[in-house]
Formats: C-alpha cells, structure tokens, sequence
C-alpha cells in the first residue's frame, strides 16, 4: 500500500503488523512542512554526529605530544591516577619508569636543535615499539619520557628496559649528518601491596592512605621515588652509557 493523493490531501496508511486497518489523510501544506522537518532533522542529526566526532578527536589530541605523538604529560596524570587507584583496588603491581636523554643539551648544540627533535621522535618510537601494549607511555617535558607499566613488578619492568636499551643501543639515529647514538637514563620504582602493606620501592607508604587526598599524595610518592633513581643512575653515567636504577 502507497501513499496517495485525493483532494489536495495526502493519504498515508495506517499498518498494524501486516494489515492497512485505515488511512490518515493530511492536507498537502501540512504533509509538505512534515517532509521539511524530517529532511531538516536528519541534516542536524548529521551534523550532530560529526560534531561529536571533532569533539572526541579534539579530546584525544589533548592527550597526545605534538612532536612525538605519544602520550603527554596530561594523559600521564591521567593514566598514572587511574593505575595507582588499580593497584590499590586489586593489589596488582604497578612500576614507574622515568627516562631522560644523556647529553641532550650537547646533541642541540652540536647538530642543531632539528636533530634534537629526531632524537626525541626516535626515542619514543623505540619506547613505543619495544613496551607491552598494555604500558601507557609518555613525553613528559624536555627530553624527559615516562612508562607506566600496571600488572608489572619491578622484575618484569627491568626485563623490559633491558629488551628497550639494547634495541637503543645497536641502532644509533640516523640523520643527514650521520650516526648519533642515543644514550638514556632510567630510574623508576613499584607500588606494591602485600598482606596490607602498601609500599613504594621498600618504604612503606601505608600511613599515606590515611590522609586527606591518598591518591595525590602515592602518586607523588611514586614520582619522587623513581626521580631519585633518575638522578641516581645519572650519577654513574661516566661508567655507563646507559645508567639504569629501578627499585
């Protein structure tokens, strides 16, 4: 059954399951603005959806480092929050790396800071590429990088690190002015919970849960310890091209 014209008004069928029980007519002005509306509707929802489309593009860039296209500092709070509340919730381990480039500053000054950002590029590909895809990894400022690693302790972090440095190691950046090869620091540090007892590296952190703002406060925790293993491990860099202290 199709909708007809009779009299300057439009027909349509009323269906119940397969049967016309009846007709509505309607008079041709007000089937013509109905037309209208339902096209116009359809275009809005359209647009609609494309907009919030733009909106969870534009939401994502948020989190994403411009020249390294990794995270950025941003998506780094974000994940590091969301993986401390995990570890608290399901006691699994968590690990905290912390990574920056040895002698970026001479690197800049030598080759331009053009190669700089190649270097930078580099090593996030290299971070990217050899961590789990589980592992949230991250531009945090500078030449400095992070890689949160949930359900990891601080055995499969080290393996993992050693798996990143010696892919580091046997392929040097490649630029227009020849081989440079990339040398790294890392310093990082566990959450661990075991039989109650919450801790960060071997200090135990549990009268932290106590406070005001727990959350904030383990995450600077893990921050400032694995900082500490960064800065220690860039210590020993004149024996090491590639310093590395996680505990």
């Amino acid at each position: 059954m199709t909708i007809g014209v009779s009299r300057g008004r439009f027909r349509l069928p009323f269906i119940v399951g397969a049967n016309v029980i009846g007709f509505v007519y309607i008079a041709a002005i007000l089937a013509v603005a109905c037309c209208f509306l339902l096209v116009l509707n359809a275009r809005l929802r359209r647009k609609v959806a494309g907009l919030v489309g733009r909106v969870r593009v534009l939401d994502g860039m948020v989190y994403v480092d411009e020249l390294t296209r990794i995270g950025n500092l941003r998506m780094y709070v974000k994940e590091i929050a969301a993986a401390v509340s995990h570890t608290l919730r399901t006691s699994e381990p968590l690990t905290l790396l912390l990574l920056d480039v040895n002698e970026f500053k001479a690197i800049n000054d030598e080759h331009g800071h053009q190669v700089g950002d190649e270097a930078l590029r580099f090593i996030a590909e290299r971070l990217f590429t050899s961590f789990r895809p589980t592992d949230t990894v991250c531009r945090i400022g500078g030449d400095e990088f992070a890689v949160i690693m949930r359900d990891c302790d601080l055995v499969g972090a080290q393996a993992a690190t050693a798996r990143f440095v010696s892919r580091l190691a046997s392929s040097p950046l490649e630029t227009d002015t020849g081989r440079i090869p990339i040398r790294v620091s890392i310093g990082g540090t566990a959450l661990g919970v075991s039989r109650g007892r919450v801790s960060v590296g071997s200090v135990d952190i549990g009268p932290l849960l106590r406070e005001a703002g727990f959350l904030d406060r383990v995450m600077t925790a893990m921050r400032e310890a694995a900082d500490r293993n960064l800065y220690a491990a860039k210590e020993r860099k004149g024996e090491d091209h590639f310093p590395i202290l996680i505990e």
